[in-house]
């Protein structure tokens, strides 16, 4: 079998030609780079702000008054849905602690890290205010005597 060299020619021309195209220049590679490094920056970043919301609606639970039946009944589903909440996260960090580059992803990782474990934190505290504080008769003297 025998090929022409212009059908070489032709075929090395095409081949070179896409290449040329597709070349990026190395501003435009790096660029794309930490373009790439954004896209997953960003939903990460959202997920931290979200964490910190909850964190801070569930410390309001200590402030709360619990009189009824469904009083009761809520603060349980909010403590429950909480740890399930925290479950994920803690599931979501370490999917992406072993996946993500340590070097380009240490900060982030580091942030959401930290606003799992502070929401960990608010979890216990809450119902540790709610279960013991609040119905140590001596505890809930003193602290209304402050206010």
């Amino acid at each position: 079998m025998t090929i022409a060299i212009t059908e070489i020619k032709t075929k090395s021309d095409k081949l070179i030609y896409s290449y040329k195209k597709d070349n990026l220049s190395d501003d435009e590679r790096i660029n794309q780079f930490l373009d790439k490094i954004l896209e997953i920056r960003k939903p990460l970043q959202r997920t931290i702000k979200t964490i910190n919301k909850l964190d801070d609606l569930l410390l309001l639970v200590t402030w709360a008054d619990v009189k009824t039946k469904q009083d009761k009944k809520d603060l349980k589903y909010i403590f429950k849905t909480a740890k399930i909440i925290h479950k994920k996260f803690l599931v979501d960090y370490a999917f992406l602690h072993k996946r993500l580059n340590k070097k380009l992803f240490k900060e982030i990782l580091f942030d959401f890290k930290n606003a799992v474990d502070d929401f960990e934190d608010s979890i216990l505290e809450a119902e540790n205010v709610m279960s013991v504080v609040r119905k140590d008769k001596k505890m809930m003297s003193l602290i209304n005597s402050i206010f």
